[in-house]
């Protein structure tokens, strides 16, 4: 299997919550890991926002453990599609169309994507 692990469960995984603890079994395993450039971008402000010392061996351990996945056009477009119809965020939809694209499962706990096929939601 394929999962694309979004921004909200990377930064649930390097905070060391129960969330995170359930996103390190997918991080150990040998399922192939995808992340979305967009998601770097994501995470990589947060952790400068909260003024993290690891932001930089937080991306680069996201480099070492996944794949990440540039935004093309091809994403760009079925993004503005899924934000037209689904109601979703610019930023969710680009995660969603990057995920059908390469037909990964998005491991998140971002209530937008409840309910989604495909979709490996995080719950405490």
């Amino acid at each position: 299997m394929t999962v694309l692990i979004d921004s909200c469960a990377w930064i649930e995984y390097f905070q060391g919550s129960q969330l995170g603890k359930k996103v390190d079994a997918y991080v150990r395993s040998d399922e192939e890991i995808l992340v979305s450039t967009l998601n770097i971008t994501e995470i990589y402000s947060y952790f400068l926002q909260t003024k993290s010392q690891k932001a930089n061996a937080f991306i680069e351990f996201i480099f070492e453990k996944s794949f990440p996945i540039p935004v093309d056009t091809e994403i760009a477009l079925h993004a503005a599609e899924y934000k037209k119809e689904k109601i979703l965020g610019i930023a969710d939809a680009i995660v969603l169309a990057t995920a059908e694209k390469e037909n990964a499962k998005i491991l998140t706990g971002d209530n937008d994507f409840k309910g989604f096929p495909n979709v490996i939601f995080l719950e405490s």
